[in-house]
């Protein structure tokens, strides 16, 4: 990481100072790395929401309210679908909360659902699928 050298003036009393430090600065690199960690760590995105709904003419608030009422209680609905170890149903959820995840801008929410849609894709991955949902 490179450094640069600030010059900073000041006054004490009546007499002049400067004082010379030494200022981290970082790369472009390790600020869009940065970025991307923040945008990753993102659990909502009110402002890529409010687009998404411009964009399919709808309001915000509606959809944010709408979402809130079909999930509510959807953490204990996964749970009992992955324990019967039904798969149709687990399609089924994620194709519903990856849309609405999508649409109100909860960024999180969607790449969970992404990564259990491709789970589904690779047919093969489907076993590592429970495993996986018996850890959270």
């Amino acid at each position: 990481m490179a450094s640069v050298r600030v010059k900073e003036q000041y006054t004490l009393g009546n007499t002049p100072h400067s004082v010379i430090h030494k200022v981290s600065e970082q790369s472009d690199f390790q600020k869009q790395i940065q970025e991307k960690k923040d945008a990753y760590a993102a659990v909502l995105d009110i402002n890529l929401g409010k687009k998404n709904t411009k964009t399919l003419r709808l309001n915000y608030d509606d959809e944010l309210e709408n979402f809130f009422d079909m999930f509510d209680g959807s953490d204990l609905y996964f749970r009992q679908i992955v324990n019967e170890r039904s798969l149709h149903k687990i399609k089924e959820f994620c194709i519903d909360l990856e849309k609405h995840s999508k649409i109100i801008g909860a960024q999180s929410m969607l790449r969970f659902t992404e990564i259990i849609s491709l789970m589904f894709i690779y047919k093969k991955q489907t076993h590592y699928l429970f495993i996986l949902l018996d850890i959270i």
